[in-house]
């Protein structure tokens, strides 16, 4: 609110300096602050680290949501519009691919409707 009064170009600024913001809200659980992001019009499907804050763009939070089977999280982000079908510039697998690579069977399950070439 305020700050944003006073600063209108703020948030344009954090996405420029952090596109990826969302990328590490997923690594740490927060559905509810990626819905905040994404409100403020960060992108989804923007990639980034989970080993660590970075600029490198390795995966997406859905990769990571599937990749450690927390299946809420991965509903939230694909009703958020997060891309069921993208890869992941590392091994060039979609989020199904990791939820199957490391055995979380209900993420899987999950995402295989929603994915092109499951």
């Amino acid at each position: 609110g305020q700050l944003r009064a006073q600063h209108p170009d703020i948030v344009a600024q954090a996405r420029a300096a952090r596109p990826a913001l969302v990328v590490w809200a997923a690594v740490l659980g927060r559905a509810d602050v990626i819905r905040l992001l994404a409100g403020l019009g960060f992108d989804v499907d923007a990639k980034g680290r989970t080993d660590g804050v970075g600029s490198t763009e390795w995966e997406t939070a859905l990769h990571h949501a599937a990749g450690t089977g927390d299946l809420g999280l991965a509903r939230a982000l694909v009703e958020l519009g997060a891309d069921p079908d993208i890869r992941d510039t590392r091994f060039g697998s979609t989020p199904l691919g990791w939820a199957r690579h490391f055995g979380q069977e209900q993420t899987a399950q999950f995402l295989a409707p929603l994915t092109a070439a499951s």
